[in-house]
């Protein structure tokens, strides 16, 4: 979980607005080159990094920037 958080905090720039869902988040670390998690892990350590959040069940919406995260997309 720590190489979870590390990974987030070097290339996700928190926002105020909860908007990302962690299960999307999720795939996109993985394809970037993160290492897989389950998605209660990647829960677990997006809020140890300290993102805002809001609880949309089953998922977690959290503070990250879009920009960052099309950006991660378009690593393959």
């Amino acid at each position: 979980m720590a190489e979870t958080v590390a990974w987030l905090s070097e290339n996700v720039t928190r926002i105020k607005t909860p908007t990302a869902s962690s299960y999307g988040v999720k795939h996109v670390m993985e394809r970037a080159g993160g290492a897989y998690v389950t998605n209660g892990v990647f829960i677990a350590a997006a809020l140890i990094a300290g993102y805002p959040f809001k609880y949309d069940q089953p998922n977690v919406l959290f503070g990250m920037s879009a920009r960052d995260l099309n950006r991660l997309r378009s690593i393959r």
